[in-house]
């Protein structure tokens, strides 16, 4: 049997049996695809940092339709879409850099100064050296603290004995 056609003997002995000439109502919701590929000057500026979201308003009315109210209804934080909690702007910015940021960036990745602490150096934030961490784990550490501990516990004990 088709997926199509009804089974008739799920109706036997029912006064009304659906039609098979039921039309279904299609999702008409825009994707987030279709919305940025009607804006890809507007999406680049964003991505890129030339402009801010706001300042395309088809653009963005059309974003927080479809993260509001449409496809990607769920995904905008309740909080977030009321501008309680954040910005809408600012998330939706922070998404699309997200899902489609690659496709502008132009750096070249050779160009990067260094490795994971010299970036967080660079952005003013110390790194794991300069916190006193080495890369012992937690319980070494501990084990560390609790020898020297228990070491000044017995000299202070053997001071009071004398």
């Amino acid at each position: 049997m088709k997926t199509t056609e009804l089974d008739e003997s799920l109706w036997a002995g029912q006064k009304t049996r659906p039609t098979s000439n039921v039309a279904m109502a299609e999702n008409t919701d825009p994707t987030l695809d279709s919305i940025v590929e009607r804006y890809p000057t507007e999406l680049e500026s964003v991505v890129i940092g030339n402009s801010s979201l706001i300042d395309h308003n088809k653009f963005y009315n059309e974003l927080y339709e479809y993260f509001v109210t449409g496809a990607g209804r769920g995904e905008m934080p309740y909080g977030v879409a009321k501008a309680q909690d954040g910005d809408p702007d600012q998330w939706i910015t922070e998404y699309l850099e997200q899902e489609y940021g690659r496709d502008f960036d132009h750096s070249n990745p050779e160009s990067m100064d260094g490795d994971f602490d010299s970036g967080m150096a660079s952005a003013g934030h110390g790194t794991d050296e300069d916190y006193g961490y080495y890369g012992e784990t937690a319980g070494n550490q501990m084990r560390k603290y609790a020898d020297i501990i228990s070491e000044s516990n017995k000299i202070i004990k053997r001071k009071k004995r004398s």
